[in-house]
């Protein structure tokens, strides 16, 4: 009896377990909660949120009418750290198949099991979903260890690719709990195929090869030297020398190299015949070369730029187009600006000061527009930039092409714009904002960007096959050339992009905030920015090897004062980077702005440097009204510009006068070096007649 009982309640039990087995196949849990294959990190006693992507089972049909909720907790090692309710609908009516789960405190360094309990409300027993994730939790001072070594390494050894390529190593390695290997994988399949498989990433890189390949035809094909020729028939004083070289080197914007090379190789003819030093027309070629080419939309940098602005753009600016991000900066860009507005003072009141001061003055009294000891270099030239020996130089070759990519990008930007604030009002119910401000905010700016560079390589290859001016042949070799120039942008770009994912995984920009956030003041973040930035580009030679490190520390902390902030921010990394690209001598414009002018590289840097420190500090000290909210960015702008007035004209002394020089203990100095180059050349002489004697 005891026997048969107990086969009655086994087998009762086995039914049971057997029926628990075929409910749970008919009934599933609801849904499935999938987190990244990427490790988790956390900091110690920092917040963060834990994202997941829910699969939802085909057999769960809940009424969409009843909006059910998504009830979660979060066990930290079985201890019940938080919960909370989200909404299982979106407002298109589908099941959300992105979640974020948090934010998470954790606490303690160390390994921690983190578990995710999650029900729809209401029937907890039926539709429990648990998931389980380890979370690394590491102190907040290793999370910037990589981002320090990355700046160390491009300072000490001038090399940005190798830097950035070792900081996401490094950052990977951490990620991965010390394990070597697996970082480096990490960096191969993981971050830098991650970047470029982004849309938003190739387009950039396409457009910018595009451009660089047109502008590389343009070159060859004459365009830009008959523009630059054209100009230079006016040429009859010296100071209308001035007006035309700055004139040209502001017309030929869309890539630093190409400004420089064509406007001094092509202008330094003219400028001899009426007596302009070396020194000033590179001081004219440099400025109007890297100044413009940063501010404006259309240019070889905004490729760049704009990824930059779109990689490290705060939460708070989410749904914010990164190209009209850019454009709002422009005026807030003062550095470049007041570069721009310096020169056109200098050469407005005839005046020079320093160094430049003693060269002009040389040129103009005693017709010597370089150094004794330069006179070599009168006879050289840059061979880049140049056009194909014997073609035809027409300036309009350059002006059409040119004209029709600006005409496709703002037609791009209206008709992508229009399409997609449509598309808004019928299939999200937004009001229809057909505005010029609503239109150009919902436009395509990387596609419009793509397709005009597109565009114009296509017109540039139709005008000049047309003209019968170079072969298809030539054309393509040129047009290749020019992306092959490009190419180590592109490699920087593309590590940049792998730095700021890793940066992201560490938390860097949340331990920055956390730590200086509320010891310093958002108003003075931009000139501080802008100071760091000089420095680093300075040291390193590069600006856009100076963007990809100070962006992921820069905006973070802007980001606390607001949107005027990031924006002034935005610019002061920009301008910052430049500064470099126009005062250091390891900077590749300025030994190209050099070499393309006929000076030496230390003539150029030192009669460079008094001017382009003085628009520095200034921008510096303007950048702060309108950090702290005084007046808006332009503002400040507009307030330079009178203040730059002042110091050309109170600092500078009048090159045709005899007045002394403010600086006179400058003149003393370089009147003291040229008796020193004249003894050496005597005694060199002497010595080569005694030679010859014997």
């Amino acid at each position: 009896m005891i026997l048969t009982s107990g086969v009655r309640w086994f087998t009762r039990a086995i039914l049971a377990v057997n029926l628990i087995r075929t409910v749970s196949a008919v009934f599933p849990a609801p849904a499935r909660i999938i987190f990244d294959d990427r490790p988790i990190l956390a900091i110690d006693g920092l917040p963060r949120s834990v994202p997941a992507v829910i699969h939802w089972s085909n057999n769960f049909l809940p009424s969409v009418d009843d909006t059910p909720l998504f009830t979660y907790q979060v066990l930290d090692d079985d201890n019940r750290i938080m919960g909370d309710s989200i909404k299982a609908i979106d407002k298109k009516g589908s099941f959300i198949s992105e979640v974020e789960f948090g934010p998470i405190v954790f606490s303690g360094v160390g390994i921690h099991n983190l578990t995710i309990v999650a029900a729809l409300q209401g029937d907890v027993e039926n539709s429990k979903v648990i998931q389980s994730r380890q979370v690394r939790v590491i102190p907040g001072i290793v999370s910037i260890i990589p981002l320090a070594f990355v700046l160390i390494f491009a300072i000490a050894f001038r090399q940005v690719i190798p830097a950035l390529w070792l900081g996401i190593w490094l950052a990977s390695t951490i990620l991965y709990g010390g394990n070597a290997f697996a970082g480096f994988l990490a960096v191969l399949d993981k971050y830098l195929l991650d970047a470029l498989v982004d849309a938003d990433h190739i387009q950039i890189i396409l457009f910018t090869w595009f451009l660089a390949g047109m502008i590389q035809v343009i070159i060859r094909g004459g365009g830009a030297q008959g523009l630059a020729q054209q100009f230079g028939k006016v040429i009859k004083t010296r100071w209308s020398a001035q007006w035309v070289t700055l004139l040209v080197g502001v017309l030929i914007f869309f890539d630093d190299y190409a400004s420089v090379l064509i406007t001094g190789n092509n202008m330094r003819i003219a400028t001899d015949l009426v007596h302009l030093s070396h020194e000033k027309l590179a001081f004219i070629v440099h400025s109007t070369g890297s100044a413009v080419v940063c501010l404006l939309p259309i240019s070889s940098w905004v490729g760049m730029e704009v990824a930059l602005i779109q990689q490290y753009l705060p939460a708070s600016m989410n749904g914010t187009d990164a190209f009209e991000v850019f454009v709002s900066s422009i005026p807030a860009q003062l550095f470049p600006w007041y570069i721009l507005v310096f020169t056109v003072f200098l050469i407005a009141f005839k005046k020079d000061f320093g160094p430049m001061l003693y060269a002009e003055r040389r040129a103009a009294q005693e017709g010597k527009v370089v150094r004794d000891s330069e006179a070599h270099l009168l006879t050289s030239e840059s061979s880049e930039g140049i056009a194909k020996p014997g073609i035809p130089l027409r300036w309009w070759n350059a002006v059409i092409p040119l004209v029709l990519m600006v005409v496709a990008v703002v037609t791009g930007l209206f008709v992508t714009g229009k399409m997609e604030a449509i598309r808004k009002h019928e299939e999200d119910g937004e009001p229809l904002d057909l505005s010029i401000n609503g239109i150009v905010g919902n436009g395509n700016s990387y596609g419009s960007l793509l397709y005009a560079a597109f565009s114009g390589s296509v017109v540039v290859f139709i005008l000049y096959g047309a003209q019968r001016l170079m072969s298809l042949t030539e054309m393509l070799s040129s047009w290749l050339e020019g992306i092959r120039g490009i190419i180590e942008s592109a490699l920087t770009l593309t590590f940049a992009w792998g730095v700021g994912a890793a940066m992201e995984d560490l938390r860097v920009a949340q331990y920055v905030v956390s730590g200086l956030g509320e010891n310093l003041n958002p108003g003075c973040v931009p000139a501080l920015v802008f100071l760091f930035s000089c420095i680093i580009s300075f040291a390193t030679g590069t600006s856009w090897g100076t963007m990809p490190i100070v962006f992921p520390l820069g905006l973070p902390l802007a980001a606390i004062g607001g949107s005027h902030v990031v924006v002034l921010t935005i610019a002061a990394i920009i301008t910052g980077s430049v500064f470099g690209d126009m005062s250091t001598p390891i900077s590749d414009t300025t030994i190209l702005s050099s070499v393309s002018s006929g000076v030496s590289l230390t003539s150029h840097v030192t009669s460079n440097l008094p001017y382009v420190l003085t628009c520095a500090l200034l921008s510096m000290i303007m950048c702060l009204p309108a950090g702290f909210g005084v007046w808006p960015n332009f503002v400040s702008l507009l307030a330079g510009i009178p203040i730059l007035a002042l110091l050309a004209f109170v600092l500078g002394t009048k090159v045709e006068s005899s007045d002394r020089s403010k600086f006179w203990f400058i003149e003393r100095y370089f009147a003291r070096r040229k008796r020193d180059e004249q003894t050496e050349e005597l005694a060199l002489s002497d010595s080569e007649k005694g030679a010859l004697k014997d």
